[in-house]
């Protein structure tokens, strides 16, 4: 059994835009980026949370009134998330050995029959990569196909080990200029580009995902230098525009955060995906 153990926000059944066919994705927590776009806060922190849904709480009180309760995972609260109603108490974080969750998400083997498999997501997977380099592993011992969703942010060593093991491969691919993409996500971007090109020297395919944010990276000319940048891998590689989707703040109260957009969230991004195009790349939009 692995002393190693991750913590997952959530396990999402029949995912359709995770890879191919029937997916399970599952979302890692914790990520070093902090993009200004983020649709996922209660993946930001590495540890464990409480969400709770403000507007729907009718104050009973309850939650308040059962503790001390005697259930190990309410203690760092100081209430129970277990007696609520209205069940709108959660704690988004969950603890598993490589082998707990493999064993947990064989359960979908059956439906993988046809193609389809397991895609770690997050927050940031890689930042807890020697856990989920294990879980691969052991899901391919199953005969589970494997994928990731990543922003590249991470060591190069560990990043080349996950990759080879993953059979489908999704980078975001942010901002070109490093200090734009610093200004924009907290870190800068010289490392996400060497293991893109890395990835893109194996010779294997895989995806570019572009989230385009309206009047932070969505002109033309910074499209045309994500082309340029990705110009030597155009025929193994396919690229998707994902425009801002506009429900982004929705989640942001539920861990007690606020959203505050430094951007026109109305703006309608350009998406042109004959810049791609025009170059010979297989590029699509994708719509939420």
């Amino acid at each position: 059994m692995s002393e190693i153990k991750g913590t997952v926000f959530d396990i999402k059944e029949f995912a359709v835009h995770d890879g191919p066919g029937m997916r399970v994705t599952v979302f890692m927590k914790g990520c070093p980026l902090r993009c200004i776009w983020c649709h996922n806060p209660e993946g930001l922190s590495s540890e464990p949370q409480l969400v709770k849904n403000e507007e729907k709480c009718v104050h009973c009180g309850n939650c308040e009134r059962c503790f001390p309760c005697s259930h190990e995972e309410c203690q760092p609260y100081g209430i129970c998330t277990k007696v609520c109603p209205l069940n709108i108490l959660k704690i988004s974080g969950t603890k598993y050995t490589p082998e707990a969750l493999v064993e947990r998400l064989k359960r979908y083997k059956v439906f993988f029959t046809r193609g389809g498999g397991i895609t770690f997501s997050g927050g940031e997977p890689t930042m807890q990569g020697e856990f989920v380099l294990q879980c691969m592993k052991l899901l391919h011992k199953e005969g589970i196909n494997t994928g990731i969703e990543t922003s590249a942010f991470c060591n190069k060593r560990l990043f080349a080990e996950i990759i080879a093991e993953t059979d489908d491969i999704y980078i975001d691919l942010k901002e070109i200029d490093s200090e734009k993409h610093k200004a924009v996500t907290g870190v800068p971007n010289e490392v996400i580009l060497e293991n893109i090109r890395a990835v893109g020297e194996t010779g294997r395919f895989f995806t570019i995902r572009m989230p385009i944010i309206p009047g932070i990276n969505d002109s033309d000319e910074e499209l045309s230098a994500a082309a340029e940048f990705l110009l030597p891998y155009k025929d193994r590689i396919k690229v998707e525009l994902l425009p801002y989707n506009t429900l982004t703040g929705a989640k942001y109260k539920l861990v007690g955060m606020k959203y505050l957009p430094d951007f026109d969230e109305k703006a309608k991004p350009n998406t042109n995906v004959e810049i791609f195009k025009s170059l010979g790349f297989d590029c699509v939009t994708y719509k939420h």
